[in-house]
């Protein structure tokens, strides 16, 4: 039943030059903000860049080892030739190293054609903020459409707007499974899900969805475990953690990931203004990211209505060494829980895994005291 989705996550490369050999265009994007649909509306398949767990040794000739490992492996896999289906590439300022990846790929590689950068407002609830982005999303239409030769039309962003919110529908549907005890779907499978829907189309995503729905509430319970967690992460792009968290134990429930429910938790709305006002509004007012100046307060109450909806009974905060907006954000959030709440930094690659390991099960074996 999940075979697919995970394939999707294990093989994202070779399933994106496949589409690329079929003679689709691929745009690769950083970051939750993008508006996605301006891509779709293109024609274009948008695919989110991920890193690597393995080695990272091309990318320090042009990014310092000690700044943030997510950025230095998805540059390492541009240098190596990864990324060479791309057609396209979007980024989006979500921080100042992300930012720095359009400047190298800009100036330092060959590749792809088109090459877009988005300024995303760090004052999201400001005045202007609104007016400025939809002028950004503006740009990036008529960007896309110089590149393609092609008029993007307001029905072909309702077209996009449609597709993107029967996903977004589909996986809350998705999630909803997790909130049985026992969950019917694992946090890893969960996770597998979601994270597949951002590195291939949304249409055969969505299909794979509804032949996934329409048998779900027939399938036997998963195991019984110690505890129901919440995972929340400044950047999680493979299942591994989950997958560990599960192998020893626990049951990731639910989570706040901009490639978990981030990604997918607030839709656009169907009408009224312009499509592209709407996108504007959408992704300014979506559940925010600790870049955003003023995030603290609707980012905490997404986590906490979470916890209450899904019955958390832990948290566990994985954030990535320099990456300080959320680094910023997490004395605040220890202290706005009323639940246990276990707080691992790491690397991309997932080094010092037994250090993990064995704080995973530290912390599971005191929730199960509780």
């Amino acid at each position: 039943m999940f075979s697919k989705f995970e394939e999707v996550v294990s093989q994202r490369h070779d399933i994106a030059q496949g589409y690329k050999e079929q003679g689709r265009k691929i745009v690769g994007y950083f970051c939750d903000y993008t508006p996605e649909e301006v891509i779709h509306a293109a024609g274009m398949i948008p695919v989110r860049i991920t890193g690597t767990k393995d080695q990272i040794d091309k990318a320090d000739r042009y990014l310092q080892t000690n700044v943030c490992s997510f950025a230095r492996s998805c540059l390492e896999l541009a240098l190596k030739g990864t990324y060479d289906y791309l057609d396209g590439l979007v980024v989006t300022h979500s921080c100042d190293l992300i930012t720095k990846m359009y400047e190298i790929w800009q100036y330092r590689l060959e590749k792809p054609e088109f090459l877009h950068y988005v300024w995303f407002p760090h004052n999201i609830y400001g005045e202007g903020a609104m007016q400025v982005f939809e002028e950004e999303v503006k740009r990036l239409k008529s960007s896309l459409e110089n590149f393609t030769g092609h008029e993007i039309s307001d029905e072909a962003l309702e077209h996009s707007i449609e597709v993107y919110n029967t996903n977004r529908k589909l996986l809350k549907e998705v999630y909803e499974w997790r909130k049985t005890d026992p969950p019917k779907i694992s946090g890893t499978e969960a996770f597998a899900i979601t994270l597949s829907g951002l590195l291939m189309p949304k249409e055969e995503h969505n299909f794979l969805l509804e032949e996934l729905l329409s048998t779900i509430e027939g399938r036997k319970d998963g195991p019984q475990r110690n505890a129901r967690l919440m995972i929340a992460a400044s950047m999680l792009d493979d299942i591994d953690l989950i997958e560990l968290i599960e192998e020893r134990g626990g049951n990731v429930v639910c989570d706040d990931l901009c490639t978990g429910s981030r990604y997918f938790w607030d839709g656009v709305e169907v009408s009224g203004s312009s499509p592209v006002t709407r996108l504007a509004q959408r992704y300014l007012r979506k559940v925010p990211c600790p870049r955003s100046y003023q995030s603290e307060k609707p980012r905490f109450a997404h986590i906490k209505a979470m916890i209450e909806d899904y019955h958390a009974q832990g948290v566990i905060l994985y954030i990535l060494r320099c990456c300080d907006a959320h680094l910023y954000h997490y004395p605040k959030l220890r202290n706005e829980l009323d639940i246990p709440l276990l707080h691992l930094q790491g690397e991309q690659t997932l080094s010092g895994l037994a250090q993990i390991r064995n704080r995973v099960d530290a912390f599971l074996e005191m929730l199960g005291g509780i």
